[in-house]
């Protein structure tokens, strides 16, 4: 029991390790290192009024921009990965009829110009939003690739424009595509993009934001302190927190840390409980049996057969709870597949890492009382036989 309990969760450590490591290497969309993130927004008792942010949120960029070693900055109302509700919503594209049945869902999200660049997301084609897109211009979108491929169906995307709204479509939010942008994984590491547009902030103008800055110092936490100085010249009771988005995004990955790490202790215990029950079962048999052990060796054998003989025993006894414990593993490895990123309870890598592991652990463990039982002295036990 011992064994196949021990192999269930070495089995299962395995997976969540590889599973974080895949985690670890997954594309996000966008670009980590040398990148700072803050929230950033304007006093409402002095900045009113869509002019009046729009104006608090250049002055500011601008100041970034001027610190010694920034690419870019942008801003966006909801960062990737930090779980904040976008706007979800059904879009119409325009000359076609609004399908209740099967609807179109996209999630909208609003940025600044330079967001992407900032993000280090490619555009693939059309343009990026400029401060020349304003609330008194034509109102256009940039979508994501997912968007394009699921919707668009072949057609151009420079040249359509789509409305949007929710529950109702409301054709007064009628937009023209002016780029295509890359997938960006809002709601976690795990799950692939979203259709989503984007819609810049001279049109829908949002105070509350968060800012990216792309710096090409080697360490984007050097530049910190400059970035508190600048929001404070201009907001001095703003409270705020600078952070890179590296740790951020490694900090979302902490709940599977976690369990990793736990699985990982809880498999490292049944290993050691294990090695202790089949030591505990040689060493017992070995001593109910220790006439017979005398009795061989008195008789002519040697001790390496007296040594493999016991070995037969511990590894048998291994066999038969290696044996059970593939099969609730991999039984239960297909019932959490879907639960745990990049797993597959028929992984032969995971599955034959555990078995390794536990049949090493067991063959010491019975190693130790058949050398043992080996090295009897055959006169003295069968004196006290």
């Amino acid at each position: 029991a011992e064994v196949a309990l021990a192999l269930i969760l070495v089995a299962g450590a395995g997976w969540l390790v590889q599973s974080f490591s895949r985690l670890r290497h997954t594309d996000p969309g966008f670009a980590m290192t040398g990148r700072l993130i803050v929230d950033v927004r304007p006093n409402p008792q002095s900045v009113r009024g869509p002019d009046q942010t729009l104006a608090w949120t250049r002055n500011l960029f601008d100041r970034f921009r001027a610190l010694p070693g920034v690419t870019g900055v942008g801003s966006t109302l909801s960062f990737p990965l930090r779980g904040q509700l976008d706007g979800s919503v059904f879009v119409q594209f325009q000359g076609e009829a609004f399908d209740p049945v099967q609807p179109m869902g996209a999630r909208m999200r609003l940025v600044s110009p330079g967001f992407f660049d900032a993000m280090g997301v490619s555009i693939f084609g059309g343009r990026d939003f400029t401060s020349d897109d304003r609330q008194n211009t034509g109102p256009v979108a940039i979508v994501n690739r997912e968007f394009a491929k699921r919707y668009l169906r072949g057609r151009d995307p420079l040249r359509t424009a789509f409305a949007f709204g929710y529950p109702n479509v409301d054709a007064r939010t009628l937009r023209t595509i002016v780029g295509v942008v890359g997938d960006v994984r809002y709601r976690s590491i795990a799950e692939e993009a979203e259709p989503s547009f984007y819609v810049p902030q001279g049109q829908f103008p949002f105070p509350r934001q968060t800012v990216v800055i792309a710096t090409k110092l080697a360490d984007a936490t050097a530049l910190a302190s400059s970035v508190r100085k600048e929001i404070a010249s201009v907001e001095p009771q703003l409270a705020f927190d600078v952070d890179t988005v590296t740790q951020f995004v490694l900090s979302t990955l902490v709940r599977q840390e976690l369990g990793m790490i736990l699985m990982v202790m809880f498999g490292a215990t049944a290993l050691v409980l294990a090695a202790v029950g089949v030591y505990g079962v040689i060493a017992y048999v070995s001593t109910q049996r220790l006439g017979e052990i005398a009795t061989r060796l008195a008789l002519g054998a040697t001790p390496a057969q007296v040594f493999w003989l016991m070995m037969r025993r511990g590894v048998g006894l291994a066999a038969i709870g290696v044996a059970i414990g593939l099969a609730i593993a991999y039984a239960g490895g297909r019932s959490v597949s879907g639960l745990v990123y990049g797993v597959r309870a028929s992984d032969p890598l995971v599955l034959a890492s555990a078995t390794l592991v536990v049949a090493l652990i067991s063959s010491v463990a019975t190693a130790l009382p058949a050398r043992r039982a080996s090295r009897v002295d055959p006169i003295l036990a069968l004196r006290g036989e």
